[in-house]
C-alpha cells in the first residue's frame, strides 16, 4: 500500500529565500503533490527567518485555489506542509457544462502590508493559467517595493515575453514582441501601494490555457528605442519624478546618443502613501525588452536614483542576454512546465536563476544544461551547496562557481530546458 509522503524540501540552498516558498508551492499545486519546505529563511540568512506575510498569503490563495491543506503556515514557521487535494483546476469537481458558462471564479490575497503584490503574482499566475475555469486574482500590499520587481515591470516586461508561450491566440514565431496583445492575461491596477503602509490593489484576470509552448530566446537583436517612465505620488513633488527623469535620460545618451526615446513623468493620483521613481525598458528588433529600475529614497538624491536605473539598464545592454537580470530567473518555472525544449540566453547567472532551475528539476523533473558561451568548458553541478545530479552547468572552473558581491556569475550562459508537457486537460474553452 502505497503513502502519500510529502516530499522533503530544504528550503536553505542556493538564494534560500521567498522565491523557493513561491515557486515549490505552485509546482505542489500544478503537480498535485505533497511537500514539506524545511529550513525556510534560515536564520543565519535573514534577520527575521522564516515565512512572512507576504508568503503566508501567497500559501493562502494557493489553498483556495487547489484546496490544499497547510500546516505551519504562520508568520515565522521555518517549516510548512503543503497537501494539495487536487489543483483546483480539477478542484470543483462540478459537470463540464458548468466550464462554459463564463463564470468567473476570485480568489484574494491580502498581505496587510507593503509586501510586493508582484511578488503574489509569480506564485499565483502559473495556477490561474491551469485553472479548470476563468478566475480573477484580487490582490492587495505594495505595488512599487524597493526588494522586488515593480508591477510595472511585470505588466511592461514579464508579461509581454512570457505570453509567447501561451498555446493560442498569438502563432507565429517564438521571439517576443513587447507590443502585442496579452490575451489571456489581463492586470489593472486598482490602486498603488507603497512602503510603509502598501494599500494597493491590482487585479489579474486569467483565462485558462491548455499547455506552454516552449520559448527561444537566442536573439537579442539591436536596441529600437528606450522608454523612461518616472513617477511621483502623494506629497513627493513633481520635482523629484523629473530630476530623476533627467538624470537618467543624460546616462542613457552618454552610451546611446542615437536611441529613440519614450519619455513620461508621471503623477499617480490613486494609490496609499508618498513615493517616487523611475524604470527605464529597452526594447530590441527581436522584441526582447530589459529594464532598469529605481525607486526613491529620502537618504538619496533624485539624480542619483535616477542614474542608479539608468546603469541598470545599461548593465542588462552590455551582458550578452536576450533577457534581464530578473527575467531569467521568473521563466525558468514557466519553461520547466512547457511541452517542448525551450533556450534562453542570458548574460551573468544570477543566483536566483541557478536556485530556480535546482527546484525545478527537484520538483518536477525537468532537465537543464546550463551552457557558458565564451569560455572552455567542464561539467559542475548545479546544486548551490549539496551535490546533485540534477542537470549540469558547464564551466570555465573545475569546481563550483563563486559567485561576486552580487551574487552572479560572470559569463555569458545558454539555458537549455526540456519541460515536461503539463496540460491542462480539465480546461474546455467555450
Amino acid at each position: 500500500m502505497q503513502t502519500n509522503q510529502p516530499q522533503m524540501i530544504d528550503a536553505s540552498k542556493g538564494e534560500g529565500g521567498g522565491q523557493v516558498i513561491r515557486n515549490c508551492a505552485a509546482y505542489a499545486c500544478l503537480l498535485t503533490k505533497s511537500i514539506h519546505l524545511t529550513n525556510i529563511r534560515q536564520a543565519n540568512k535573514r534577520q527575521r527567518p522564516g515565512l512572512r506575510s507576504q508568503h503566508v498569503t501567497c500559501l493562502k490563495v494557493l489553498q483556495q485555489m487547489c484546496g490544499a491543506k497547510l500546516r505551519g503556515a504562520e508568520v515565522g514557521e521555518a517549516s510548512v506542509v503543503i497537501e494539495p487535494e487536487n489543483l483546483k483546476h480539477k478542484p470543483c469537481s462540478s459537470k463540464k457544462a458548468k466550464l462554459h458558462s463564463g463564470e468567473v471564479r476570485h480568489f484574494v490575497g491580502d498581505s496587510g502590508t507593503a509586501g510586493s503584490i508582484t511578488l503574489l503574482i509569480q506564485a499565483t499566475l502559473p495556477c490561474a493559467l491551469f485553472f479548470e475555469q476563468k478566475c480573477k486574482l484580487i490582490l492587495k500590499g505594495g505595488t512599487n517595493a524597493t526588494m522586488a520587481p515593480q508591477y510595472d515591470y511585470f505588466e511592461r516586461v514579464f508579461l509581454p515575453i512570457v505570453s509567447r508561450m501561451f498555446d493560442s491566440d498569438h502563432g507565429g514565431d517564438d521571439s517576443p514582441r513587447g507590443d502585442e496583445k496579452v490575451s489571456h492575461v489581463h492586470s489593472k491596477v486598482i490602486s498603488r501601494g507603497y512602503y510603509p503602509k502598501g494599500g494597493g490593489v491590482v487585479h489579474v484576470e486569467v483565462e485558462p490555457i491548455h499547455t506552454l509552448k516552449p520559448i527561444s530566446l537566442v536573439d537579442r537583436g539591436s536596441v529600437t528605442q528606450i522608454s523612461i517612465r518616472s513617477w511621483h505620488a502623494g506629497n513627493c513633488h513633481y520635482s523629484v519624478a523629473l530630476k530623476m527623469h533627467k538624470a537618467a535620460k543624460t546616462a542613457i545618451l552618454e552610451k546611446y546618443p542615437n536611441a529613440i526615446l519614450k519619455e513620461e513623468v508621471i503623477t499617480e493620483n490613486t494609490g496609499c502613501g508618498s513615493a517616487s521613481g523611475i524604470m527605464l525598458i529597452a526594447s530590441t528588433s527581436t522584441g526582447c525588452l530589459f529594464s532598469g529600475s529605481s525607486v526613491g529614497s529620502r537618504t538619496v538624491d533624485c539624480e542619483t536614483t535616477g542614474i542608479s536605473a539608468a546603469n541598470e539598464l545599461l548593465e542588462c545592454l552590455t551582458s550578452g542576454g536576450c533577457v534581464d537580470d530578473w527575467l531569467q530567473d521568473q521563466l525558468i518555472l514557466y519553461m520547466a512546465l512547457a511541452d517542448g525544449v525551450s533556450e534562453m540566453k542570458t548574460g551573468s547567472l544570477t543566483l536566483h536563476t541557478k536556485s530556480a532551475i535546482l527546484y525545478a528539476t527537484e520538483l518536477c523533473g525537468a532537465r537543464f544544461d546550463v551552457v557558458p558561451l565564451n569560455y572552455r568548458q567542464c561539467e559542475i553541478n548545479l546544486d548551490c551547496e549539496d551535490e546533485s545530479k540534477s542537470g549540469t552547468i558547464c564551466s570555465s572552473q573545475s569546481g563550483t562557481h563563486l559567485y561576486g558581491k552580487e551574487r552572479k556569475v560572470d559569463e555569458s550562459f545558454l539555458i537549455r530546458c526540456h519541460g515536461i508537457g503539463l496540460t491542462n486537460d480539465q480546461w474546455i474553452q467555450s
